[in-house]
């Protein structure tokens, strides 16, 4: 071992050989798949009746859908859509009126317009069907809404102006865009970062505490390139390892999603996932995000396993400590979904900050008098954390040696 790549090579060569890494890995990759299929699985159930199969109704609709996909939500789309549901007779304007004759034949083309104009302007279904349409006053309307949601989320007279600023720069009218593929990557992350925090804890969980548990850490200690070098050389085999993973979810998931449900809508406004946000940004823009804040949670992930194990010495007791970790990763999701005003620090746990409504809040970050979203704070967290960890580590490895000397 008389260079540090050669060190770097050995422990990278050792994390390939543990074959319950490659199962988890493995284990953890299938759910994901099956995660994305599970919206076009069974049946679907609408007032109280079976509609019929989510495959068959999602293929209809898509097709449906793409004959206005591209199109802005302008006067003209806006009065198609307004005939259109009008054709839908008055009695049946209730739970489950997408079953009818009327609605499959004239206004499923314009299902998702029709919600986002219900969303922006908060009509219910039939003031919603027999409004007169006003372009104008549609992207009015969404201005009153933002501004009416920054007074309920209780921000101040700065963070308000900070996203009516982004208002104010959002494309008037929109255009709509068919996005289901990346609709689907972003409502999995949530799940896919509870399960790479699981292939994280299993295949790093080792990487200090087997040596000191088979007794040949002195030995190994004892080589010429010292205790930097060799702590070193084991943290970036973990990270490298542990980012390689990630990526490869990605992959997994991005394959899994552009497959089934099309690769088209990276240039779809966001608002079409969350009515209420006020940053310019698509679909695909936010799903990047994602999988950059993804990547970066899973190599803090490694190093706080890793540093773990060299504190206790002990791979049961690093995977026991991993799993509580990951028990309140998802009792904070679980407090996020049932309470929106959750105070953000719950936002910022690794696996938390994955879920698309908590990373995309707009409750911004304060500092030095400037506005921050979550998205843009969160990356910089973690990487100070990283960092600290690892160097926490260095600072327990070091001693270590000086003990088992």
């Amino acid at each position: 071992m008389d260079s540090w790549r050669t060190l770097y090579g050995y422990e990278m060569k050792k994390l390939l050989g543990r074959r319950s890494l490659w199962v988890v890995l493995g284990l953890c990759a299938a759910i994901l798949v099956f995660s994305i299929l599970t919206g076009l699985m069974g049946s679907f159930y609408g007032g109280g009746e079976t509609l019929g199969e989510c495959y068959e109704i999602f293929t209809a609709e898509r097709k449906d859908r793409e004959t206005v996909s591209g199109r802005e939500i302008d006067q003209g789309l806006l009065e198609e859509m307004a005939a259109a549901y009008r054709k839908i007779p008055p009695e049946r304007l209730r739970e489950g009126y997408e079953k009818t004759e009327e609605y499959l034949a004239f206004a499923q083309p314009y299902c998702e317009i029709f919600d986002l104009v219900r969303a922006w302007t908060g009509m219910n279904l039939s003031a919603a069907v027999y409004w007169e349409p006003k372009e104008e006053s549609l992207y009015e309307a969404r201005r009153w809404m933002v501004e009416r949601y920054c007074r309920a989320l209780g921000l101040s007279e700065e963070q308000k102006e900070f996203w009516m600023e982004k208002e104010s720069r959002m494309p008037a009218p929109m255009r709509y865009v068919c996005n289901d593929g990346y609709f689907m990557i972003m409502a999995v992350w949530p799940a896919a970062g509870m399960w790479m925090m699981l292939v994280a804890a299993v295949g790093m969980s080792g990487i200090f505490a087997e040596e000191r548990m088979r007794g040949t850490d002195r030995m190994i200690l004892a080589c010429s390139k010292g205790r930097g070098s060799l702590y070193w050389a084991k943290l970036w085999a973990g990270v490298s390892l542990t980012a390689a993973c990630a990526l490869l979810m990605i992959a997994v998931a991005a394959c899994s999603a552009f497959c089934i449900y099309g690769t088209g809508g990276f240039e779809a406004p966001i608002q079409f996932y969350f009515p209420y946000y006020a940053y310019p940004l698509t679909m695909g823009q936010a799903c990047l995000i994602l999988c950059g804040i993804f990547v970066l949670t899973a190599v803090l992930d490694g190093i706080f396993v890793m540093v773990v194990s060299e504190l206790t010495g002990s791979f049961k007791t690093t995977l026991v400590l991993s799993m509580g970790i990951w028990g309140i990763d998802l009792a904070a999701i679980i407090v996020c979904v049932r309470n929106p005003q959750i105070p953000q620090i719950w936002q910022y746990m690794p696996t938390t900050c994955l879920w698309e409504r908590a990373i995309f809040d707009m409750r911004p970050a304060m500092l030095l008098g400037h506005c921050f979203t979550l998205w843009q704070t969160v990356p910089a967290v973690q990487l100070f954390y990283g960092i600290l960890a690892a160097l926490a580590g260095r600072l327990i490895y070091g001693r270590h040696q000086v003990r088992g000397a």
